[in-house]
């Protein structure tokens, strides 16, 4: 267990981590070359290590070298001049020093390894230049690449927020029509179905005007900063209530409360309905000895809302669904260090309180 949590986590940060990346694939081409070598009538251990480790750290600085100091810092800025006679020069500091460590092996420390090219000097050199260039060739390939993935990184990254963009605009675009064109109609619609329907059932017109007054409530555009007046609010619970009553035909038991004068206060709308809806749907209100109660508190800026209720024993639905999710993420939006929300199951009751700061 403790192998394989251990390889999982190491194959992560192998991924994430670009330098483990590049010491890994070294290590690889260094043993391959090892490898070829040691196939050789003339390898030596551990002469021939030595040799091939230390005239591999030069390549491999030259590689990263020309990179990042001589492609990054001129290609961009189309410094072509600047980048020939650098990589020109990075060759010839290369074979300079790699000259330098051929001597040091074969006059001073006197390995014994043989090389083909060391007596020729002629021939020496082009394969010091040989091996330079090869490295530049992988330098400039291994820049290319690298440039190409991190450019493909930045369009998925602005396509993504492009495609993001786009759909909050689209969003924007049909909630605008929804509210322009769509309210319109309904108004228009109720008031149609309103006028006919006063002359032969008074609950049924009744109710249609109930109706259109909650959904002109809940489509009007609320203020600059996202709020109306509290009376509106507690309106339209009255009117939700109201409109349920005439469903059941009076027979719902409702309590409701204010305490505080609730004149020239505002609130975020359609906060405290939530609350009030979730009781109805999952609330047993034909029970008289426990009825839904809902309590509105207000003493100075401070808000208390409270609705207590009896839970509908026939009723196994999750009681906090996706209009308490987004009536909690609208709260921490809006109100984000000036409210509590307590939701508490108390054996067969269900209650929510919320405190706000108005």
């Amino acid at each position: 267990m403790r192998v394989s949590l251990f390889l999982k986590k190491l194959r992560q940060q192998t991924i994430t981590n670009p330098i483990l990346i590049h010491c890994i694939w070294w290590f690889v081409y260094l043993i391959f070359n090892l490898s070829l070598s040691s196939l050789e009538q003339d390898f030596v251990f551990p002469d021939t290590l030595v040799y091939k480790i230390s005239h591999f750290i030069p390549c491999i600085c030259l590689l990263y070298s020309h990179a990042f100091f001589i492609l990054e810092k001129t290609l961009p800025f189309k410094k072509y001049l600047i980048c020939i006679t650098g990589t020109f020069g990075m060759i010839a500091v290369f074979c300079l020093i790699w000259y330098m460590l051929d001597y040091l092996f074969f006059e001073i420390l006197e390995l014994r390894i043989t090389t083909l090219y060391f007596g020729n000097r002629g021939l020496y050199m082009l394969s010091s230049v040989f091996t330079g260039t090869s490295f530049i060739l992988y330098s400039v390939a291994y820049w290319t690449l690298e440039n190409y993935v991190s450019a493909s990184k930045q369009r998925n990254i602005i396509e993504f927020h492009k495609e993001q963009l786009d759909k909050a605009f689209l969003k924007t675009e049909l909630t605008g029509l929804k509210s322009q064109i769509n309210p319109h109609f309904l108004y228009n619609t109720l008031n149609f179905f309103y006028a006919q329907s006063i002359h032969y059932s008074k609950n049924l017109s009744k109710g249609i005007m109930l109706l259109s007054e909650m959904m002109r409530y809940a489509l009007k555009d609320d203020d600059s900063e996202g709020k109306v007046a509290l009376e509106k609010e507690v309106q339209h619970i009255y009117n939700f209530i109201e409109i349920n009553q005439l469903r059941f035909n009076n027979k719902l038991q409702v309590y409701f409360e204010i305490n505080g004068n609730i004149r020239y206060r505002r609130i975020m709308p359609l906060v405290l309905i939530t609350f009030v809806e979730n009781a109805f749907k999952y609330g047993e209100l034909n029970d008289p000895d426990n009825p839904l109660t809902i309590r509105l508190t207000l003493f100075e800026n401070q808000l208390n809302f409270k609705t207590h209720n009896l839970k509908c024993k026939s009723s196994y639905e999750k009681s906090e669904g996706i209009g308490l999710i987004n009536t909690r993420r609208r709260l921490t939006l809006g109100y984000p260090n000036s409210h509590t929300l307590t939701i508490k199951e108390l054996g067969d009751f269900y209650e929510v309180e919320l405190a706000l700061e108005l």
